[in-house]
């Protein structure tokens, strides 16, 4: 309305907007110049909104474009839907009993705004069906559970009927708004197959409220929805991610472990600065066999020696982990220390750190050595460190006989 387009000619739906528990998400709707016809393009494209997404700009946004489709003036005027008797003269009532149970099993989760389907006729091949919106529509043109509740008559067009294959919509099109506001709506839904229908809604009164011309669906699994829907299995997987981490203004007291020590007594911190060993030729394999060689001899004789059984002992390493760029990993060797670390961790708890430092952070090393933190890394002066995050939704396995995975850009991994 606001650019004189009254028509969503075609859309056509690309990825799920999938909403989680935790974050917010941010909704981008983009309209296009118009083209010589009026015609005007749409598009509808979303990101979420994390803690990490920082105003200096050290976590990229990743956009998602969910639809695009071309916007056009409307003209016309809404014809006779046929919807004025109520309920329609030798329609045939459905049962609806168990069918939001039986779609739950298919892998349809309707909350109880979203089960507003009423009642349903079957007349040849027109569904007609009284859907009703348990919640306040102000705000919206038609409220998307009205609209949603709408199509689920759908369900019992030929050859959908529940129990059947499960379809979702793919491409909208024709679909023309013509009061806003409503609560209720009549609606007949006329199949032209398996995968096509078109929808004419009025409210309670026989006004027309929207129609959709045409309404492409495709047909999807179970699993391939509770791959993009199901919260209990988004929140069983985890990645890790670098996290900017404020480091206290105190300082340990703390000592080289390779240093001399004459009374025998050891400070809290004990540090082996891995960035001064160096291997006498034989290029990385030398030099990695040298690094983990010493620094499995500093780990177990921290666990070995009875004086420092109050102390922990805190590796420090450069170029051994990337925190913002694979860049920052120029040294193989060092990384193969972190991984010598991690599995001293599993099995002493509390006792081994690891700190991989640059070299515009020699101000924050005091600070980070008395940071009670098992992995850290200093970039520029700040601190980061590693955290489990729930994993963003990602590519949906194909559900045909044969696929494969593809990349845009050589060399990576990063972009199948």
């Amino acid at each position: 309305g606001l650019v004189g387009c009254g028509v969503i000619e075609d859309m056509a739906l690309e990825a799920p907007l999938v909403l989680t528990d935790h974050g917010a998400v941010r909704v981008q709707v983009a309209v296009g110049a118009a083209a010589a016809d009026g015609r005007r393009p749409v598009s509808v494209h979303s990101v979420a909104e994390t803690p990490e997404a920082d105003a200096d700009g050290l976590a990229e946004e990743t956009w998602t474009r969910h639809a695009t489709g071309l916007l056009a003036a409307d003209a016309s005027v809404p014809e006779p839907t046929g919807l004025e008797a109520w309920p329609p003269a030798g329609a045939e009532a459905v049962s609806l009993e168990g069918f939001y149970e039986e779609l739950a099993g298919r892998g349809y989760g309707y909350g109880p705004v979203f089960r507003g389907l009423e009642s349903v006729w079957r007349a040849g091949d027109d569904l007609f069906a009284e859907v009703v919106l348990p919640a306040e529509a102000d705000g919206f043109g038609v409220h998307p559970a009205l609209l949603d509740a709408a199509l689920h008559a759908s369900n019992f067009c030929p050859g959908n009927e529940p129990g059947g294959r499960t379809y979702l919509p793919f491409s909208w099109n024709g679909v023309r708004l013509h009061a806003d506001g409503a609560t209720a709506l009549r609606v007949r839904v006329t199949s032209t197959g398996p995968d096509n229908l078109s929808l004419h809604a009025t409210d309670p009164h026989g006004v027309p409220v929207i129609t959709v011309g045409s309404l492409v669906l495709r047909e999807t699994t179970a699993e391939q929805l509770r791959a993009t829907s199901d919260p209990s299995l988004a929140d069983s997987r985890f990645t890790v991610e670098w996290t900017e981490h404020p480091l206290a203004p105190h300082e340990a007291a703390w000592a080289e472990l390779d240093t001399e020590n004459d009374d025998g007594s050891w400070p809290e911190v004990v540090v082996a600065d891995t960035r001064a060993w160096a291997a006498e030729g034989g290029g990385a394999p030398a030099r990695a066999r040298e690094l983990t060689g010493r620094a499995l001899a500093a780990i177990q004789r921290l666990i070995s020696e009875d004086a420092l059984a109050d102390s922990r002992l805190v590796l420090l390493t450069r170029g051994a982990m990337a925190v913002r760029d694979d860049a920052e990993v120029t040294d193989p060797a060092a990384a193969a220390v972190w991984g010598l670390v991690r599995a001293a961790q599993a099995e002493h708890p509390g006792r081994v750190c690891a700190i991989d430092t640059d070299d515009r952070s020699a101000e924050a090393l005091p600070a980070a050595l008395a940071a009670d933190e098992p992995q850290l890394a200093l970039r520029a002066g700040g601190a980061w460190v590693p955290r489990l995050v729930r994993v963003r939704p990602g590519l949906a396995i194909p559900d045909c006989g044969a696929w494969h995975l593809d990349v845009t850009e050589h060399g990576t991994l990063e972009n199948l």
